[in-house]
């Protein structure tokens, strides 16, 4: 609630903010946006088994053709 108040989130609480996951999984879009430009390892994270879905899925739709 008051974060959606603040446009840019300081530093410090955005780094405690991602110290607990499913803190961070409750965080709005942009604020995660924020603490991924912060924590590049956490962005890697997150989109890694996106990624890896996504291999997945072309792979099984590119087998059927």
């Amino acid at each position: 609630a008051v974060l959606e108040n603040l446009k840019s989130v300081p530093n410090n609480f955005l780094k405690q903010l991602s110290a607990d996951r499913s803190t961070f999984n409750d965080l709005p879009a942009y604020v995660q946006r924020q603490v991924w430009e912060l924590d590049k390892s956490l962005l890697q994270q997150h989109v890694s088994p996106l990624i890896q879905y996504f291999t997945l899925e072309t792979a099984t739709v590119l087998s059927c053709l």
